[in-house]
């Protein structure tokens, strides 16, 4: 048995729907950021009780969403174990990227950690939700954050449709970013969504993501953050499979739960509070090397998905010539080193999982 890389599912009836309208799109010559745009931003408004402004990736959200940090302060807390783009949007931003360490054998915030790097400069403290897992601090990193007048930023790029005491990501902090690319729980082919507390501040959004424009002047610092209406189109499609997919994915992981028995790995736990999409199913090793699992898995015919992430984010080698390159954070250190992700997409059949679960079984006991 084959168990393959993560793909996209757009379902066949989808696909008939998704030609016709874009034929529609192309006899009204509207191209990008039209109506079908305009409908995925309410679908996803409704959906998650946000206001949603689309642009044309998660990266693109990020940077976004740093422009709008208040102006005279220039500190954004993140986490070390984090994708590169988010250091990447903050110093593109002119802001200073100051990391924090996670919790011991723990993929998620530390709240002391988070507390002992915050200063009067610090503009935005920003959470990933890794994996679709949100932290189960989160409430206490906002309390903190309202309290010290600092804008709290959720990295929702994985979490589209997780939930946390029955509120989603991205509805918790002030601003937020989803991303749809096609590995992700829904895609847009490309694409990302950028979510406000302030509702004032929506218009600059549009202002940003359309070059900076504010009627035919340029006012702000912007660029093409766009959105086709081809990008559009499937977007809204798939954000009507979400729970379906999620109802999906969650089957799976009880499959995993249930059978995977191996000593050498040790599941991800998390509280009865907690909704993940399971956009990932993370795992850390007890004592084994990573690459001889993956390379054995892979000998199986079994790919494994990427880890979250491999590499700290501050020892990215573009980073090379930054301060913060020499840091060290041993907690988050650890967790990139020693964890895998088992497959998991909104393709995987039962006897796929049943089977990745009896291999590792067999080999890690």
């Amino acid at each position: 048995m084959k168990v393959g890389s993560t793909r996209a599912k757009i379902f066949k009836e989808d696909s008939e729907l998704i030609l016709s309208e874009m034929e529609k799109v192309f006899e009204s010559k509207i191209l990008t950021q039209g109506p079908f745009v305009e409908r995925f931003e309410k679908e996803f408004s409704k959906k998650f009780s946000v206001t949603a402004k689309a642009v044309n990736s998660g990266s693109s959200a990020l940077e976004i969403i740093m422009n709008l940090l208040p102006s005279n302060k220039e500190e954004v807390l993140l986490p070390a174990n984090t994708i590169y783009l988010d250091a990447a949007a903050i110093l593109k931003n002119s802001l200073r990227p100051v990391f924090y360490d996670v919790g011991e054998n723990d993929f998620f915030p530390s709240l002391e950690q988070i507390k002992s790097k915050v200063t009067d400069n610090t503009a935005a403290i920003m959470v990933v939700h890794l994996g679709g897992f949100i932290p189960e601090n989160i409430f206490e990193i906002k309390e903190f954050c309202e309290s010290k007048g600092i804008a709290l930023i959720e990295d929702a790029a994985h979490a589209a449709g997780s939930k946390i005491k029955d509120i989603f990501a991205g509805s918790i902090g002030d601003f937020s970013a989803f991303s749809f690319f096609p590995t992700k729980i829904i895609t847009s082919c490309e694409g990302g969504i950028v979510c406000c507390k302030d509702e004032s501040l929506s218009e600059k959004v549009d202002s940003l993501r359309n070059q900076g424009l504010v009627g035919e002047k340029n006012e702000n610092f912007g660029y093409n953050y766009r959105m086709s209406e081809l990008h559009g189109i499937v977007g809204y499609h798939q954000i009507k499979r979400l729970d379906e997919f999620i109802a999906h994915r969650q089957s799976i992981a009880k499959i995993y739960d249930a059978e995977i028995k191996s000593s050498t790995l040790t599941k991800m736990e998390f509280s009865s509070d907690c909704f993940p999409n399971f956009y990932k199913y993370p795992c850390t090793l007890n004592g084994a090397n990573r690459m001889q699992v993956k390379e054995k898995m892979k000998e199986l015919d079994i790919v494994l998905t990427g880890e979250v992430y491999s590499v700290p984010c501050y020892k990215q080698p573009v980073f090379k010539d930054q301060e913060f390159y020499n840091e060290t954070h041993g907690n988050a250190d650890w967790i990139c080193a020693n964890h895998i992700c088992l497959p998991m997409d909104n393709n995987i059949e039962v006897e796929q999982a049943k089977y990745v679960a009896e291999k590792i079984n067999e080999v890690f006991p």
